[in-house]
């Protein structure tokens, strides 16, 4: 989730003063942690619909209070909070946990586990189900309801325009994303140059959404396809972070001329049409100011490979089912904080050009892990990235109460890597191409969701 703040800070008065965003979260080795962000597409289990926000996700919303969540940012309630975690929705209902900072992947696990736990008792009074997949395989945009808040309506005006890409981002699309800490500004270059340098890999390795509109539509990763039809003026590989003298100041420049969404102003969000930054920066607008606040709204609402805040936030990733979403969060954790590890996956993709790159990115979403070209294999890179980030979770050696470091998070990633296999691939073998009977819907919104009983979800991951 985005959270977007009110102005509290005073008028910028230079360029540089922006980099005080992004430096003010470098900490110590000792203090890094790790935040999830896992999505999952609700809906109503009679039919397969999207479900609406009155009488369905509001009611969610509503029952999940029954559990210690606190409801914020006034009526109607679109979020709740609950030590240091958040619960919030997306524009088309997808409903997603934001966790606390934690220190461990076994402290984001068992958070996870007690989320999914509370969901499904709550979901199964309200007979709403959450699903997996990574890209809503039935409907199109305009089926969809629009949860009621302003930031979702103006971004709705802006982006549609803008390719169908935008749309189907807010209203269709679910990922699993993970936010990592860095200790200085070349720490956070580093880790900026080696996740954008590995994310398609890790995309091709999480391919989960063959289907769209009711049949497949030739993509193992419709969602990571999505992103190439989005605003390009805010999306895709940045690749200015792959040069050696990267920095705070570059991600600045490049945020400052990409056209605003938004002010937040007294609660209430007002719509800024075709401004960059820094022209609101240099002018103004409607008497307004530019702030630091205002800043780190803006770049809330830029969507690049990895997007760049008080830490480094890796989204390349379609929705999966929870053992995966802990892979992914665990992989990027053991490629990121190892030392050994970050260095050898920077070297892993450093001497790809940009068209290769952009290359990569069509190849994962087509093809998952078969996805190959002249210069690269998917499948093969994507046995080393997993490789590196097992070798480094297992330097790292955090252990749970049974003695287990964090590697075994992995486990069920390895067998799909070594048979260059994806959740896209195995689905599509299960179900076909389509069109398919409301039974056979039903069951493909069901597979991989939320079908073990609570007690079994926190059992499976105590």
């Amino acid at each position: 989730m985005s959270r977007d703040f009110e102005a509290k800070s005073g008028r910028i008065g230079s360029v540089q003063e922006l980099t005080q965003v992004f430096s003010a979260g470098e900490k110590s080795r000792e203090a890094f942690r790790i935040g999830a962000e896992y999505e999952k597409l609700a809906y109503w289990v009679r039919d397969g619909r999207p479900v609406q926000y009155e009488g369905g996700i509001g009611a969610l919303l509503n029952a999940l209070t029954g559990f210690g969540w606190k409801p914020t940012g006034g009526e109607p309630v679109v979020a709740l909070e609950r030590d240091g975690a958040s619960v919030s929705l997306e524009p088309g209902g997808q409903f997603e946990l934001s966790g606390a900072p934690q220190p461990s992947i076994h402290d984001v696990a068992r958070e996870l586990a007690r989320h999914v736990a509370e969901l499904v008792q709550v979901g199964k009074s309200l007979g709403i189900g959450f699903s997996t997949w990574g890209f809503r395989p039935f409907q199109r945009t305009d089926e969809m309801p629009w949860m009621p808040k302003d930031r979702y309506r103006i971004m709705r005006e802006h982006l549609g325009p803008r390719g169908r890409g935008g749309l189907e981002m807010m209203l269709l699309s679910a990922t699993v994303q993970a936010n990592l800490d860095f200790s200085s500004e070349s720490d956070m270059a580093r880790k900026m140059r080696a996740s954008m340098g590995v994310s398609p890999i890790v995309a091709a390795m999480f391919a989960n959404s063959p289907f769209e509109f009711g049949a497949w539509g030739g993509q193992r990763s419709r969602r990571y396809a999505m992103w190439r039809n989005v605003d390009r003026d805010r999306t895709g590989i940045l690749p200015f972070v792959f040069a050696d003298d990267f920095g705070y100041r570059d991600y600045v420049e490049w945020a400052l001329d990409v056209p605003m969404f938004f002010l937040r102003r007294d609660g209430r969000y007002l719509e800024v049409s075709d401004l960059t930054f820094r022209q609101y920066m240099e002018k103004g607008w409607n008497g307004e100011h530019a702030n630091l606040t205002d800043f780190e709204n803006h770049i809330s609402a830029l969507f690049p490979e990895v997007r760049l805040k008080r830490f480094v936030e890796v989204r390349c990733g379609d929705s999966v089912p929870p053992p995966l979403a802990l892979a992914m969060v665990a992989l990027w954790k053991g490629l990121l904080y190892d030392e050994q590890a970050l260095r050898d996956v920077c070297a892993l993709t450093a001497g790809f050009s940009m068209p290769e790159r952009e290359a990569m990115q069509i190849a994962a979403a087509r093809d998952g892990l078969a996805g190959r070209a002249s210069t690269f294999d998917l499948g093969e890179l994507a046995s080393e990235v997993l490789r590196l980030g097992k070798e480094g979770l297992q330097r790292l050696d955090v252990r749970d109460a049974k003695g287990r470091d964090e590697s075994h998070f992995l486990a069920p990633l390895e067998p799909l890597v070594a048979s260059r296999t994806t959740r896209a691939d195995q689905a599509i073998a299960a179900y076909g191409s389509g069109p398919w009977d409301q039974e056979t819907r039903i069951r493909i919104l069901g597979d991989g969701a939320y079908d073990l009983a609570p007690d079994d979800y926190l059992a499976f991951y105590r």
